[in-house]
């Protein structure tokens, strides 16, 4: 079959100018389980972030984020202390380019009974995301699991970043990729002084020494 001249044209065009294939980047959405976050990093040796805006660059690696991470933490409002410390640490997180999503702590309530269902809700909005394609969250929690298939279902890929023993066997299955939080925070630590504290106090009482009380009073 002949072509037409407009179609001869076109063919020869499309020889010497190929149609560039654009190519749609690796969008992500990062979501960080603050309270399980404190405990992975206290198992790794007592340790605190002190390079947010490196912890963030390295969490999306060479991909692109949709939005601003988002950081979940319970606020404990039963003593104005700790409560202005929470809420001045969480307010530089802002300032690095983190959302933030708090709640107050009612009386009796565990941090994580406060925290878990608003990211469990946050998995599931983002698995609807058109823009997102991966979807890191920084927990081990196995409450999270139902919400995670429901993501893979939805075409998404989940890696889960956490190390032992704060990484559920549940969740381990059901994600698409493992990421070892040590590796993520190597070089951006410093050792807690408080935590380290803890710890020392919590080793004596298991091995049956003493304390003086008055020494816990700071921690």
């Amino acid at each position: 079959m002949e072509l037409t001249i407009r179609e001869s044209l076109i063919k020869i065009w499309r020889k010497f100018f190929p149609e560039k294939v654009k190519v749609i980047p690796e969008k992500v959405a990062i979501l960080i389980d603050g309270e399980n976050l404190w405990f992975s990093l206290i198992g790794l040796g007592s340790l605190e972030i002190h390079d947010f805006k490196e912890f963030k660059k390295r969490l999306v690696g060479e991909k692109e984020l949709a939005r601003p991470p988002i950081y979940y933490r319970s606020v404990d409002t039963k003593d104005a202390e700790k409560t202005l410390k929470t809420l001045g640490f969480l307010a530089y997180l802002e300032s690095q380019g983190y959302e933030i999503k708090y709640k107050p702590l009612p009386k009796g309530k565990e941090p994580q009974s406060e925290i878990d269902p608003l990211i469990a809700v946050d998995i599931c909005r983002t698995a609807i995301d058109k823009d997102v394609s991966t979807i890191i969250l920084v927990s081990g929690d196995h409450h999270f699991v139902p919400a995670v298939v429901f993501a893979k279902e939805r075409g998404k890929k989940v890696k889960v970043v956490s190390t032992a023993p704060f990484l559920s066997e549940e969740l381990k299955k059901v994600s698409d990729q493992i990421i070892d939080l040590k590796e993520i925070v190597t070089g951006i630590t410093k050792k807690s002084e408080i935590e380290e504290k803890r710890r020392k106090a919590l080793e004596k009482l298991k091995s049956g020494k003493k304390i003086i009380l008055s020494s816990l009073e700071e921690i």
